[in-house]
């Protein structure tokens, strides 16, 4: 057991060997940098996603859309504790992937969102203006609870 002023060293950790194992996990879509940037520096590169210090690997990922996260982040620590001897394995989820796209609404075109394919029907406005020029009805900035008056400068 390693205590807090031993000198014992702990072997060396493939951080690149990690990354790999946690790429390969089920839910794993990308490893990720995040801010302060989570990586490993090498010769000539780095490794984006892993960060190995004397006590401790993290992992930082983005995970599958409809894969529960506690699940991706006990498989990734499964496969990274036996490439990590005597630390700690550490997994943020930093992001989520995107849902899986639906079709287009029947009869209609699909959203111009990106990514929001078939969650919004975009033959419903979202805002529209008023024939009145003071109001903008659906103004998701609250111009309709509070309607532009235009003043007279004293």
């Amino acid at each position: 057991m390693r205590t807090p002023g031993s000198t014992e060293r702990l072997p060396e950790v493939d951080a690149e060997a990690i990354a790999g194992a946690a790429r390969a996990c089920r839910g794993v879509e990308a490893l990720l940098g995040g801010f302060p940037e989570v990586a490993t520096y090498l010769p000539g590169r780095r490794v984006l996603g892993v960060r190995v210090t004397p006590r401790a690997v993290e992992i930082q990922l983005r995970a599958a859309w409809g894969i529960p996260a506690y699940e991706v982040a006990a498989g990734v620590q499964a496969a990274v504790v036996p490439l990590a001897p005597g630390r700690a394995v550490d997994v943020t989820i930093g992001g989520l992937g995107d849902p899986p796209e639906a079709g287009p609404p029947a009869g209609g075109p699909t959203s111009a969102l990106p990514g929001a394919a078939g969650l919004l029907d975009a033959r419903v406005p979202l805002a529209h203006v008023s024939a009145e020029t003071t109001k903008a009805h659906g103004d998701l900035l609250g111009a309709e609870a509070m309607p532009m008056r235009a003043t007279a400068a004293a």
